[in-house]
């Protein structure tokens, strides 16, 4: 969709390899996802078996619908992920966090899950909510306060 493509230049742009996978042929198109190292075209659950996910790997999930995000987020709890983000409302995420608890998974691990996700910037188009997600991310990587840089001495006399 309009996020996934906005976040893959952007991951792009900050020397991210990029993996993008979706399971509609439509969307997982190298030809409208240049920017992207890799484009898979099949269902979640095998892909994500697949790939090699450790503290490096950032994942974030930008599906269409819950029960996608939900698919994803079975597959790569528990694999060591620095960065683990689901878009969505509250309510929308919190019922897939609730199936998953209700099915065992791990309530330490469920807690890692950013959900929503991105930093709170006041973003609004695909592109801010790429920046506010790619914010957090590299939040998160390099053990930024995610605090304004903005600072002005006061004590100076003039």
């Amino acid at each position: 969709g309009h996020i996934g493509r906005c976040l893959s230049k952007l991951a792009d742009f900050l020397d991210f390899h990029v993996i993008v996978l979706d399971d509609r042929e439509d969307f997982a198109d190298p030809a409208i996802l240049p920017e992207a190292d890799e484009v898979l075209c099949e269902d979640y659950e095998s892909a994500i078996d697949r790939l090699p996910i450790d503290a490096n790997t950032s994942i974030v999930m930008v599906t269409r619908g819950h029960k996608q995000d939900e698919l994803s987020l079975r597959r790569a709890l528990g694999r060591g992920a620095g960065y683990l983000g689901m878009i969505g409302s509250k309510r929308r995420t919190a019922t897939v966090l609730q199936h998953l608890r209700d099915e065992g998974f791990d309530a330490d691990e469920l807690a890692r899950v950013r959900t929503p996700i991105g930093l709170d910037i006041g973003a609004e188009t695909p592109e801010e909510i790429a920046i506010s997600i790619m914010s957090e991310v590299i939040l998160l990587r390099r053990g930024g306060t995610a605090q304004p840089m903005y600072h002005r001495n006061t004590n100076v006399q003039t």
